[in-house]
């Protein structure tokens, strides 16, 4: 069905629109709005990619009977290779005036893509960042709503992109999240033309953002709730991470150096670099520093992570802030690692073992209070 609205025909000439019916009497027409009738053909003309990236589950038998109904969705099918991959893959792929991402998790509200479409064609931004809707997956998600909420629902505001990665890296006061941005097309591609061909699961949508706020003029943040956000279901908010997911999250660096060079080739075409680049480099080490130390619990796993670090960052060209991070983890893996051994040496000492076969009673006796309260409960 289209969407119409009823108009007494003394005003009609003040709504402009199509005309879909009349009323038997003719005082009232039923008209869809001209904003309608553009959003409604783009929904017609919606583009939908799905990238399986190397799914092990029932997805791509489910997303091929989709596009079996829907010709209007595509389905692609890759290797496993994080986010940043499958996002270039689907960009590449794309053919529409703008680009809304979505993660496989989350879901959008059923008027997003006609409000987006409805502000673009007002305001002429390049990017549009809507307001988030926020569901927790686990209790550890509860406690980053707050904290959550604060970060994705941000005032209205219109400035330009120079601006905008400003806001983003330096003041951190807009998400550098590409989920609930609308962007326009060529501006997303390319962005993600310059991406580096790696295998990067944490940080990316920092190094797209940084990209598409280059080749963009303005952003508009609305404060809509278009977007349903899932906290807890993704890596990027796990309490845990095994060893083998926090090195797959190294090859950010290599995207990273590819912006640093970016940058560099831009300044000696007399095009001065983003004043927050010091700030962005500081927003990926420290993600990086939170990955192997909050999300890695032991020194022998950081002590892997960090050695499969050294050997992910010494294939590429090294920035004074690569040196920095790897002192950083060099220092904390020591330090946890020496504490370790005191600990060790501690056990070992005679008046510890001693003193452990002169408390062995006591021990024991508290050992039994414990084992007769738990049967009284």
């Amino acid at each position: 069905g289209r969407y119409v609205v009823p108009v007494k025909s003394e005003h009609r000439n003040d709504v402009p629109g199509l005309v879909h019916d009349v009323s038997s009497t003719g005082s009232t027409f039923f008209v869809e709005p001209m904003s309608a009738v553009n959003a409604n053909n783009a929904l017609r003309e919606l583009e939908i990619i799905c990238v399986d990236d190397g799914s092990t589950d029932d997805s791509s038998h489910i997303l091929s009977e989709w596009a079996e109904r829907d010709a209007r969705l595509k389905v692609i099918t890759t290797s496993n290779r994080g986010t940043l991959a499958a996002r270039k893959t689907a960009v590449s792929e794309s053919k529409g005036d703008w680009i809304l991402f979505l993660d496989p998790d989350d879901r959008l509200e059923k008027e997003a893509v006609r409000t987006f479409l409805d502000v673009a064609d007002k305001s002429g931004a390049d990017v549009i960042q809507c307001g988030m809707l926020l569901e927790e997956t686990s209790q550890v998600a509860k406690e980053w709503r707050r904290a959550m909420d604060i970060y994705f629902n941000r005032p209205a505001l219109t400035c330009s992109a120079e601006e905008a990665l400003d806001r983003v890296f330096t003041h951190r006061n807009l998400p550098w999240n590409l989920i609930g941005k609308f962007v326009r097309g060529d501006v997303a591609r390319r962005a993600f033309s310059g991406h580096a061909d790696v295998v990067a699961t944490m940080s990316e949508d920092a190094c797209s953002m940084f990209r598409i706020l280059l080749h963009a003029g303005n952003i508009k943040v609305i404060e809509s709730k278009l977007y349903r956000y899932r906290i807890g279901g993704g890596i990027s908010t796990r309490e845990r991470l095994s060893v083998d997911e926090v090195c797959r999250g190294f090859g950010v660096f290599k995207e990273f150096d590819s912006l640093r060079i970016l940058c560099e080739e831009r300044s000696r075409k007399g095009v001065p670099p983003p004043s927050c680049m010091k700030d962005f480099s500081a927003s990926i080490e420290d993600a990086v520093f939170s990955w192997v130390f909050d999300r890695l619990k032991t020194p022998e796993e950081q002590t892997v992570a960090l050695e499969a670090w050294r050997r992910e960052v010494g294939e590429i060209r090294f920035s004074s802030i690569l040196h920095g991070l790897y002192s950083r983890l060099s220092r904390a893996t020591a330090d946890a690692a020496r504490a370790i051994g005191e600990l060790q040496a501690i056990e070992n000492s005679r008046s510890y073992k001693i003193g452990r076969i002169a408390t062995a009673p006591l021990r024991m006796i508290a050992a039994l209070f414990k084992s007769a309260g738990k049967k009284r409960r």
